[in-house]
Formats: structure tokens, C-alpha cells, sequence
């Protein structure tokens, strides 16, 4: 990315996931999907816990800013999940603040803290944006597969730009064609051939 910080409250994620060992109610089988740092007391990310819920935090000078988890949990190890985040921390509530999609079905939030105006980490310049770990201290790896990230910087996107309902009533991948991703944005395709940073 540039020089200068994207957005860090105004932002968009899309992901899909497919498990392959859950968690089943050990905190030590935390798996991460995203995460960033700015410093070891600066630093946030998305992962699935220990529960097999999706939770997202946000720790800003050593105290936790946002902690949402989803009501949801998701153990099934043979479907793929498509997680679409739609971050506005310029939002007071957290129904505005921070959405999350799954195949296409808005999720409810059960534990949360949360915080207006309290920015991310992801796509900062000079600092890593870690995908499958906790970036900060490299723990939590995932366990499973991953395809078609895209992180669009200051741009709040609806997830029926990344995904749709075939024929059959499932929800599938749809090609992205929103445009350009942002000042420090970024997508993933994870082919499995070749040598190009897609690959």
C-alpha cells in the first residue's frame, strides 16, 4: 500500500472458509482468520474461538475496545462458510458498527463490547496484515482452507457483490466487480497453480 493509513474505522472483508478441526470448547484451539498489530498493545483481529464462534476484537493501548461474538457457532467441517464483514466504526451502536454476513444470512451478536471511533490495524503501512495466525504473536493458527479474500479500505460493500443464491438455493461465490479496493486494500485469489502473488 501507500504511505499513508487507509481508513482503519470504514472497511470491508470477504472470505471463504472451509474448517478442519474445530474447537469443541477448548480456548487453546483458537483459530485465527485475520488479525493485524501496531504494537504489542495495539493490535485486533477476527478468529474463531474456542466455542466455534466467530469473534472479532480490537485491543488500543492495552484495553479491550470491541469484543463481538457471534450467537452462531459453526462446526461443520464439510461446508465451505462465506464470511463477509462490513466494518463503520464511525457508528455508535454496534448493529451499525460492525456486520457480519455468513452465506448470505445477517448474524446476531451475543458477548460484546464496543467502541465509536476506535480504528483497526489491517492494511496499515509498514504493518502486517496476517492472514491464518494472530499476527501479533504468531499463535492461533488456522486449520482448513481459504479462497477469495478481499479487503476493500474505506469502502463499505454489500455482501451481494461477492456472493449470490444459485438455482438450488445455496449460497455460491460471484465475481467481484466493485472496483478498485482502497488506499491499502488487497485481494487473494489462493490458486493452486503458478507463482504470481495470487497462487
Amino acid at each position: 500500500g501507500s504511505g499513508s493509513d487507509g481508513s482503519r474505522t470504514q472497511f470491508s472483508i470477504s472470505m471463504w472458509v472451509k474448517r478442519s478441526t474445530l474447537g469443541l470448547g477448548d480456548n487453546s484451539k483458537q483459530q485465527a482468520l485475520i488479525s493485524a498489530s501496531a504494537t504489542n498493545n495495539f493490535y485486533g483481529g477476527i478468529k474463531f474461538n474456542g466455542d466455534d464462534k466467530i469473534q472479532i476484537n480490537l485491543v488500543n493501548s492495552g484495553s479491550d475496545q470491541d469484543e463481538v461474538v457471534t450467537d452462531a457457532v459453526f462446526r461443520d467441517v464439510s461446508a465451505w462458510y462465506h464470511l463477509f464483514f462490513v466494518f463503520d466504526k464511525t457508528q455508535a451502536s454496534l448493529s451499525n458498527g460492525i456486520k457480519l454476513y455468513v452465506n448470505g444470512v445477517l448474524q446476531t451478536f451475543g458477548t460484546t463490547t464496543y467502541a465509536q471511533n476506535q480504528g483497526y490495524h489491517f492494511s496499515r503501512p509498514g504493518k502486517t496484515t496476517a492472514v491464518g495466525v494472530q499476527q501479533v504473536d504468531t499463535s492461533s493458527p488456522f486449520d482448513g482452507y481459504m479462497a477469495e479474500i478481499h479487503f476493500t479500505d474505506g469502502q463499505l460493500k454489500a455482501h451481494t457483490g461477492f456472493g449470490e443464491t444459485n438455482d438450488n438455493g445455496v449460497w455460491v461465490p460471484k465475481k467481484y466487480t466493485g472496483g478498485n479496493y482502497g488506499t491499502n486494500g488487497f485481494y487473494m485469489q489462493f490458486q493452486q497453480t503458478g507463482t504470481s502473488a495470487n497462487s
